[in-house]
């Protein structure tokens, strides 16, 4: 079920991306790295949003972002582990 969820969040943050023109919305195959003195720490989340403003080139096909996302969405499932998370 959190697959379902996230995969439904993604297509709205899509959706009105689409629409408005002013980002991208990028699914969980998405790494970020966004610490700079750690590059290897790669962080995944279930759906993200970045602004055309910060990413002005665009979506390339690489699976690693060095830019945060604006909007970060992570779905916990009933197996996550408050630790884990």
């Amino acid at each position: 079920q959190a697959g379902w969820i996230a995969g439904e969040i993604f297509a709205q943050i899509a959706n009105e991306a689409a629409r408005t023109k002013r980002g991208w919305a990028f699914p969980s195959g998405l790494g970020y790295q966004c610490f700079p003195d750690d590059p290897g720490r790669i962080r995944r989340v279930a759906a993200s949003y970045i602004s055309r403003e910060r990413l002005p080139s665009g979506p390339t096909r690489r699976s690693l972002c060095d830019v945060a996302p604006d909007l970060a969405v992570e779905v916990i499932s009933n197996e996550d582990r408050y630790i884990d998370v």
